[in-house]
């Protein structure tokens, strides 16, 4: 009888394990989240994406207002 494989508890529906290289100094610093490991990276990835959507959206601004399109303060 085949056995099913036991699902991590902080297996979220669909999400991937992966596996990443980092150093002891690094492994250390994220075991001390609260959450843990796993959450802390999620958590840091998180903030990284939405930096990045942020920053995507301030060039489109900034690139229309070139244009010539000005931006009425509230």
């Amino acid at each position: 009888m085949a056995t099913k494989a036991v699902k991590d508890p902080e297996e979220k529906k669909g999400t991937r394990r992966i596996p990443i290289f980092l150093s002891e100094e690094q492994i250390a610093w994220l075991k001390k989240d609260k959450d843990g490991a796993s959450a802390a990276v999620r958590a840091l990835i998180a903030e990284a994406m939405a930096m990045e959507n942020l920053a995507r959206s301030v060039g489109k601004t900034r690139s229309a207002g070139k244009k010539g399109a000005v931006r009425k303060k509230k």
